[in-house]
């Protein structure tokens, strides 16, 4: 599945960028995080390696698929 991001999302992804910023989170991982607390999702494809530090609310994690 794929998500779009719209112009609401512009400022969470942001606050993201912000809240992650001594971790290596940029535009993209700020996104799909958005993307995935927005549509509830917790599966998330990715190959940063990095990516299992981020959390969804309460503290959830994600589950990654490399």
């Amino acid at each position: 599945m794929v998500l779009r991001l719209d112009e609401t999302d512009v400022s969470r992804v942001a606050e993201l960028m912000d809240k992650y910023a001594d971790l290596p989170m940029d535009f993209a991982d700020a996104a799909l995080v958005c993307a995935a607390e927005r549509s509830g999702r917790r599966t998330i494809v990715t190959l940063d390696r990095h990516f299992a530090v981020y959390r969804l609310p309460r503290r959830a994690r994600f589950t990654l698929v490399p």
